[in-house]
């Protein structure tokens, strides 16, 4: 899961405050590009672009047909 994941690079007993931002950032990267089965082995970042496209052009379709 996520936070087992996550515990890979944020050690519990890690104060976040140690961490720049630039570290931080790079670890979401890390997270959001890392296939997960769960998701049949697509990255979190690919099925949220995909739902974000989706959304996008569902609403031009109902801004089309009004």
């Amino acid at each position: 899961n996520t936070n087992g994941l996550l515990s890979q690079y944020l050690p519990k007993s890690k104060n976040l405050s140690v961490f720049s931002q630039r570290q931080l950032d790079h670890i979401a990267w890390e997270m959001n590009t890392r296939p997960r089965k769960t998701l049949g082995w697509k990255t979190p970042a690919e099925v949220f672009f995909t739902k974000c496209f989706e959304q996008r052009d569902q609403t031009n379709r109902v801004a089309l047909d009004a």
